[in-house]
């Protein structure tokens, strides 16, 4: 079995990524954004106040006002994207339309409609060894 490498993301390249990854779902003119909890919850922050635009977390989905028909969902990674059909799952009614964005997949995930890179690596963020950046 092939091991994977770890790749590093420090503080300067995710908030980098991360405005890209804002630029990039501008143009869906979501109304609200959900982020998964905890790695989502950031980007998901992030984006909310860049375009002005509502947030909830997704285990408040059922919550969301009616008038909000496009949502767009937000984590930082996805691997298998079981948590992130979960959290869809909830409004698959047929009523609204439904965004997705990570700022990193690996290569064996399902595909997205907004990602900054595929890789073949663990990331490992600045956040997860104390606040050091490193470049």
């Amino acid at each position: 079995m092939d091991m994977l490498k770890s790749k590093y993301i420090s503080i300067s390249k995710y908030m980098s990524d991360l405005k890209k990854l804002g630029d990039m779902v501008r143009k869906e003119r979501p109304h609200c954004v959900v982020g998964i909890k905890r790695s989502g919850l950031f980007p998901a922050v992030f984006i909310s106040h860049a375009l002005g635009i509502p947030m909830f977390i997704n285990t408040e989905v059922k919550s969301i006002p009616v008038k909000y028909k496009r949502i767009l969902f937000v984590d930082t990674t996805i691997d298998t994207g079981k948590t992130l059909r979960g959290a869809m799952s909830r409004l698959l009614d047929g009523d609204h339309k439904i965004f997705t964005a990570v700022l990193y997949r690996s290569q064996r995930a399902p595909e997205v409609d907004f990602c900054i890179a595929t890789v073949n690596a663990i990331c490992t963020f600045f956040y997860e060894k104390g606040y050091k950046d490193n470049g």
